[in-house]
């Protein structure tokens, strides 16, 4: 296939995900954004592209030469080019050239570039893109290959269903991570005698609700929706293969997805939340009238977007969602912030490892790097980032849990953007009760059947 053609292919693919992206990518539960969205995050801003102000202090001769390219914010970009200026100081024989830029324009440089194969050695990447990617059949580098770099320090859960090809090389990195948690508003526990370290269920979930609005007509449990029960059930009580698996088919059962929207349907209906006509006009929790006037208990969020939770009014915890008695996996969300790949047609790719590996582990890089691309990916990453003051002490409480209770079979198959529309848009009628769950499954699966089929033809027609 010529390199036009295939530009135009890739160019085609990732396109149309990024406007579906743009559909889908406001969610459903009036959380907080995600920091992993690149038009979320305040370092993943659309600034106008900043031309490269870092040369090496001399001409590096006979040595190699590395391209590293990103995205982000102006506190991204410093403390890249801060890094990077050090890695060379270490390592007089490289010379890394900095190519980055805002948001806007990133994803269709890159893609042109991986297309033409012409693409930078190292490269940050989200993970909807590298989807897309795989979908086209470009090749990147298997970062594991050369031994060199230290993975200990990640999660290898998250890693081995996520940034594994097809489950084997190793082709993409987490440059930070987030996850599912609850923030919990101790006060009100106590006003309603919860008990906070309850291991609870959903069953918990819908006594306690029920009875907490019962008690006082303007207090609810949650302080918003709940549009994702529904799909976290599904995951909980399946387990593996997955909501869609690794080989893009549904995972599930009629039979469990209806049980999963039978919930969904009973919390609403329980007054578990407040009604979704008012929480809907709250994009934010620090706009929620619920949670910030200490009327609701509990905020479902992520790790990575805590600081927009955290109220200084209010006495609060963090808490892993419920999680039935018979799941057969915890359904806990691990996310990244980003991906960093090795373009499998870098000249060098062991030396970019190499400088992966100074990036990820050295203690004075991810000191420089600090927090601008998210929590760090690594057990001595967060160390170094509790040791200098960098977060909150309940960010790395939550993270630890997330850690410690992650899901084993989340993949971002069903987070492809024709998918998440489709659940999304099902979602949100459940909780403005449009239709019923027996109507709603059965669209749901029809509406995933047909997404799963495109997705099936644009990689055909890529490939």
């Amino acid at each position: 296939m010529s390199k036009m053609k295939r530009a135009t292919k890739l160019i085609a693919i990732l396109c149309m995900i990024c406007l579906v992206m743009g559909a889908a990518g406001c969610g459903n539960n009036n959380q907080a954004p995600d920091s992993s969205s690149p038009a979320s995050s305040a370092e993943s801003s659309s600034a106008a592209p900043v031309a490269p102000s870092l040369t090496p202090t001399e001409t590096v001769q006979d040595g190699v030469e590395l391209r590293f390219s990103w995205w982000g914010g102006d506190a991204r970009h410093e403390q890249t080019l801060a890094m990077i200026e050090k890695y060379m100081e270490l390592n007089s024989h490289v010379k890394v050239d900095a190519e980055y830029s805002g948001w806007d324009g990133y994803l269709q440089k890159i893609m042109t570039q991986l297309a033409g194969g012409v693409a930078p050695d190292i490269m940050q990447i989200g993970p909807e893109q590298y989807i897309g990617i795989q979908m086209s059949g470009e090749n990147f580098y298997d970062i594991e290959k050369p031994g060199i770099l230290d993975l200990s320090g990640f999660d290898h859960n998250y890693m081995n269903a996520n940034c594994r090809f097809n489950g084997g090389e190793l082709h993409t990195l987490p440059t930070g991570v987030t996850g599912g948690i609850y923030v919990i508003n101790k006060d009100f526990f106590e006003e309603h005698n919860i008990p906070f370290d309850i291991d609870w269920t959903w069953d918990d979930v819908l006594e306690i609700g029920k009875r907490v609005n019962e008690a006082n007509p303007d207090h609810h449990l949650f302080a918003v929706g709940g549009a994702d029960v529904p799909q976290t059930y599904i995951r909980q009580i399946l387990g593996e293969p997955g909501y869609i698996t690794m080989n893009l088919e549904i995972g599930f059962s009629r039979e469990l997805a209806l049980e999963g929207f039978q919930l969904g349907a009973a919390l609403r209906d329980a007054k578990v939340y407040p009604p979704i006509e008012e929480t809907v006009l709250y994009t934010m929790p620090n706009e929620n009238p619920y949670w910030i006037e200490g009327r609701a208990g509990v905020y479902p969020s992520q790790v990575g977007v805590l600081t927009t939770v955290v109220d200084d009014n209010l006495n609060l915890g963090v808490k892993l969602m419920p999680i039935p008695k018979d799941a057969k996996d915890s359904g806990v969300f691990l996310g990244a912030a980003q991906w960093i790949g090795i373009a499998g047609t870098s000249a060098n790719p062991e030396e970019a490892v190499k400088f992966l590996d100074f990036m990820f582990n050295d203690p004075v890089a991810i000191e420089i790097l600090g927090d601008v691309r998210g929590i760090q990916p690594t057990v001595k990453g967060r160390e170094v980032m509790q040791v200098n003051g960098l977060g909150m002490p309940i960010t790395f409480e939550a993270m630890n849990l997330v850690l410690s209770n992650t899901s084993k079979t989340w993949n971002l198959r069903g987070n492809l953007p024709e998918l998440l529309a489709v659940y999304n848009d099902i979602a949100d009628e459940l909780m403005f009760n449009v239709s019923p769950p027996e109507t709603l499954v059965d669209r749901l699966i029809s509406g995933l059947e047909s997404g799963i089929e495109a997705v099936k033809a644009q990689a055909a027609a890529a490939g």
